[in-house]
This record gives structure tokens, C-alpha cells and sequence, in this order.
């Protein structure tokens, strides 16, 4: 993150799509946290599977005979779940539901 030209003040949109499931959660919470220390007023938007559709899509991946794409990281209920991992006087949530929790995409921003 260091190497990113970045100056107080700039705007940061960070987009991870397909790419946090392949993490453990406590990786998922660091790398959140870190990227609101080194960018303050990021937004950051990525997308998730509850447990259930994670659990179909590693079976799915399982049949084409790739054993190496296990991806660990779901969660049931992101809004709740980012206010406990988030300092509530540091970040709010923008959030966006689909299909019943079961995928969505969140963001947070720090407060200045």
C-alpha cells in the first residue's frame, strides 16, 4: 500500500471483486482495517456468499478438479458482522443486500 502515490485529501475507491473469499477471515479484518490506516476516506466495495452458497461454490470448484481454490471466507450478515470487526467512531457502513444476504456487496468510509 505503500508504494500507491497517495496524498491526504485524494479519493480512493477500492474494488475487490471474487478475490477476499480465497482469504481467512482474520486476513479479510486486517486487510480491511488496513487499507482505512493508509488511505482515511477510502470506500471500499467487495462481494461475499453466506456459508451455505460458499460451501456449493467449493463443491463446484471440487468438480473440475482443482483442489487448490478452497475459499474459506464467508459471511452470514456483512453489515452486522463489519460494525463489530469496524470502530464504530471511525467508519459507517454503505451497503447493498442481494438475494436475501446470500450476495453483496459492502463498502465503508472512514469519518474524518
Amino acid at each position: 500500500m505503500d508504494l500507491i502515490g497517495y496524498r491526504e485529501g485524494d479519493h480512493v475507491f477500492i474494488m475487490s471483486c471474487g478475490v477476499l473469499f480465497y482469504f481467512q477471515r482474520e486476513d479479510v479484518k486486517r486487510l480491511i482495517d488496513a487499507i482505512g490506516h493508509h488511505f482515511p476516506g477510502a470506500h471500499m466495495c467487495f462481494d461475499y456468499e453466506n456459508a451455505k452458497i460458499l460451501a456449493r461454490s467449493n463443491k463446484a470448484v471440487r468438480k473440475t478438479g482443482n483442489k487448490g481454490a478452497y475459499m474459506p471466507f464467508s459471511m452470514e450478515d456483512g453489515e452486522k458482522e463489519i460494525k463489530v470487526w469496524l470502530s464504530p467512531s471511525r467508519y459507517y457502513m454503505v451497503v447493498g443486500k442481494y438475494d436475501n444476504h446470500r450476495y453483496g456487496l459492502h463498502g465503508y468510509r472512514n469519518i474524518p
